[in-house]
């Protein structure tokens, strides 16, 4: 959590230095062949893909860039201490997008951690900064980074029905 946590941090320096979809690409086209390495080392055979999935990690893919860019975007516009609190509406966005879909049920235990994100998030914004001080695309921004690291999972959770987690991240 410390180094997630960080994550704001360091992009919001990297930012600084590049430009920050350059930023993102460079991130992304560093991890993915380390991820692949590593899959195809520890997993053999069983680490690359069936054809007719490959749709499905790409749209994993372009749900993870769109997620890395459009945070980097927004901790530029905005600043990072809204970038962290932004990111509490993941699993928001998660359980409502499958729910509507049909995927998942609303329960009293999925309710009750989604009260709980929220009340973390609302103590960073009631303590900290609060979403109107930050410029109001760098807002946008967040919100979009949100909702596509809730599609990675939602996209993510139907690859690994069939593939390890190792696979799936690695493809992606």
């Amino acid at each position: 959590q410390i180094i997630f946590g960080g994550g704001s941090v360091v992009g919001k320096l990297g930012v600084e230095v590049f430009n920050p979809m350059l930023f993102a690409l460079l991130r992304e086209a560093l991890a993915g062949p380390v991820f692949l390495l590593v899959a195809l080392v520890r997993e053999g055979g069983q680490g690359v893909p069936c054809r007719q999935d490959i749709h499905l990690f790409a749209l994993c893919g372009l749900c993870i860039f769109a997620n890395q860019s459009l945070f980097i975007i927004g901790d530029k516009l905005a600043g990072p201490v809204l970038g962290s609190a932004w990111q509490c509406t993941q699993p928001m966005f998660t359980l409502i997008i499958s729910v509507m879909l049909g995927w998942e049920k609303l329960t009293l235990l999925k309710t009750s951690g989604i009260l709980v994100s929220f009340a973390g998030g609302a103590f960073m914004i009631f303590y900290g900064q609060s979403l109107q001080s930050g410029d109001l695309l760098g807002n946008l921004m967040f919100a979009l980074n949100c909702l596509g690291t809730s599609l990675y999972v939602i996209f993510g959770k139907v690859l690994l029905r069939k593939y390890t987690s190792l696979t799936t991240v690695a493809w992606s």
